[in-house]
């Protein structure tokens, strides 16, 4: 079957959605030889770049706003999808990814034009987040204007965290499935057997430096007097990298906080295993596959009560702790609480579990049977 994936950004760009768009067309070819396209937007044009699972085309960006949203120039889009359609032919299948992006809407477009299912995976289970009240206003707009159209339009919404459920339903979706993301191989290969208390806990996060993901708030709980000797390594980049580096000064952090910037997803395994505790302090989140990574590493998780974190829990046997909610003083608690009461008496158990319940095998086999033409 051939597969259209529509997405803002891709490799090497790095996220949570990247990684995600990775791993599922990795497992469509895999499990049935499907003929995934990808098609991003990039700051340069080019067709059919070959990829051991998939195949890349990058349409030119004119602009791109806050490091994510990527606006294309329509001459660039109108030549890739024209030379797409000639070379591969009609896809079977169409997928979008996040409603408030513009290759989501493009997406819904193809698709109807060529009279073809459309797919869409929502990422997000709440309007975005962000201290910029203009950025706060454009996106809520997005969401009750374009978003909603894309919601509406898609044949199935398939969302990754239960409580995008209700919020996609306001918006306009009709059919909606919850179907968590999966973990990817390399993260359930070599867990950590047991977690020892660490005289200095050293704590890790991984992800994009921006306002909705609470770095802000970790550093802030950091410099309370009861964390006082516990270390921070920071993996990832962003917008908001610039500012939180003169917070962490402010804070007199500088000495127990390391900004490592952005690593290859290969690196990421030692990064992991080297944490006493990987947080997740995010203020809205799907389905977070950094927790699921750590997890399915052994490593124990403190997470604010977002996407399906409570499923990954639930599915570890108890690896991770959740925050009360979503303050500086709720973080903190978690924290001094996690370092003095975790114990993880079976990492490899966890790592077994996880991969049993979350593999990109059944994700993916699940969406696919969602775009067959309905009987």
């Amino acid at each position: 079957m051939k597969i259209f994936m529509f997405v803002s950004n891709f490799l090497p760009h790095l996220g949570g959605l990247e990684f995600y768009v990775h791993d599922i067309s990795q497992s469509l070819n895999k499990n049935w030889a499907d003929d995934v396209h990808i098609i991003c937007f990039d700051d340069a044009e080019k067709l059919c770049e070959e990829h051991t699972h998939y195949k890349i085309h990058r349409v030119k960006r004119l602009a791109v706003i806050g490091g994510v949203f990527s606006i294309p120039s329509p001459l660039s889009l109108i030549r890739v999808l024209k030379r797409l359609l000639r070379d591969s032919g009609k896809p079977q299948q169409i997928w979008t990814h996040t409603r408030f992006f513009v290759s989501s809407l493009v997406g819904v477009i193809v698709a109807k034009c060529l009279g073809i299912r459309v797919l869409h995976v929502e990422h997000g289970s709440t309007h975005v987040v962000h201290k910029n009240s203009a950025i706060h206003f454009f996106a809520w707009a997005w969401d009750q204007s374009l978003g909603r159209i894309v919601l509406r339009s898609a044949d199935h919404v398939v969302v990754v965290a239960p409580q995008a459920t209700s919020f996609v339903k306001k918006l306009g979706a009709q059919r909606v499935s919850f179907i968590p993301a999966g973990v990817s191989e390399r993260f359930l290969k070599g867990p950590r057997d047991r977690y020892v208390i660490p005289t200095v806990p050293v704590f890790l996060f991984v992800g994009r430096l921006l306002p909705g993901k609470g770095v802000e708030n970790l550093l802030r709980a950091l410099s309370d007097p009861r964390l006082e000797s516990a270390q921070l390594d920071i993996i990832g980049d962003g917008p908001e990298r610039t500012y939180l580096e003169e917070l962490t000064k402010d804070l007199g952090l500088s000495s127990r906080v390391r900004f490592h910037g952005a690593v290859a997803r290969e690196e990421l395994h030692r990064w992991y295993k080297s944490a006493s505790l990987f947080v997740n302090p995010s203020f809205s989140e799907g389905g977070p596959l950094t927790v699921l990574e750590s997890l399915a590493l052994g490593v124990p998780v403190v997470s604010t009560p977002v996407g399906c974190v409570t499923q990954y829990f639930e599915a570890s046997e108890g690896h991770g702790l959740l925050t009360q909610g979503f303050t500086v003083e709720d973080l903190t608690s978690a924290l001094k609480r996690a370092i003095h009461t975790f114990a993880i008496q079976d990492g490899v158990r966890c790592s077994q579990k996880l991969g049993s319940t979350f593999s990109w095998q059944q994700v993916a086999g699940k969406i696919r049977t969602l775009g067959e033409p309905l009987k």
